[in-house]
């Protein structure tokens, strides 16, 4: 069966864009709810007798820190679920770099790019990613092919 590889290259280039910007995305989502924790917490301070406001308010960012009390503890919680948020963007990200690295080198037709294609594609697919699972088949797809 004939297949073009320039087709599969493009769908492993479209599933490597995907998990960058899902990375992207990942990464500015966590920074915005870290910076407003803090600055609930800031607030809470400055205007203590907005409290319940401010408490309705964290609840829509986070329904768990809603059932802290607003003390020591649920900023810590915040912030750490939102740099967590955050390194899980970075490591999709780089994942999503490395997917495109691989499909660079495979489009100049070396057997070694569709591997790590199809590789970084799968560890992409395992985060649940659809980019990844676009870049897993392109790669074994391209495996074959060169």
């Amino acid at each position: 069966m004939v297949v073009n590889p320039k087709a599969w290259n493009w769908l492993g280039r479209i599933g490597a864009g995907y998990i960058v910007l899902t990375g992207i995305i990942m990464i500015v989502l966590g920074v915005t709810t870290g910076a407003s924790v803090v600055a609930y917490q800031i607030l809470a301070y400055l205007y203590p007798s907005y409290l319940g406001i401010i408490l309705t308010l964290i609840s829509y960012i986070s329904p768990t820190l809603a059932a802290f009390s607003f003390g020591p503890l649920a900023p810590i919680f915040g912030l750490q679920g939102a740099s967590s948020i955050v390194i899980g963007g970075i490591i999709i990200e780089a994942i999503g770099w490395l997917t495109s690295f691989g499909a660079l080198l495979s489009r100049f037709g070396i057997r070694a790019g569709a591997g790590l294609m199809a590789f970084f594609g799968f560890l992409g697919f395992l985060f649940f990613n659809i980019g990844g699972l676009l870049a897993l088949i392109a790669g074994i797809a391209l495996w074959y092919e060169t």
